[in-house]
């Protein structure tokens, strides 16, 4: 047997987290440089899409998951699957 999964989320961030790192090079460790990040999006959409099966006598079992997230600065895509024998 075969079940479907989707979902759909809006994302938003109450606190916006900085980005920037602060470095020193070894060469000249009193003197220091920040590097600015890429601004922070507030919102966005996460979608994930699967798929779950189970045998009939239930000792085999398996998932296959895609996880996406989407925002104005950056993506991020995650797939993972699993696979469950039951003795």
């Amino acid at each position: 047997m075969i079940h479907p999964l989707a979902q759909a989320a809006y994302l938003h961030d109450f606190s916006t987290p900085s980005r920037d790192i602060r470095v020193r090079m070894a060469a000249n460790p009193d003197e220091g440089r920040t590097i600015q990040g890429v601004k922070h999006a507030r919102t966005g959409f996460q979608w994930q899409l699967g798929l779950n099966g189970v045998r009939n006598d239930d000792r085999l079992s398996w998932s296959l998951l895609y996880d996406g997230q989407f925002r104005a600065d950056v993506q991020a895509h995650r797939v993972s699957g699993q696979l469950n024998v039951h003795f």
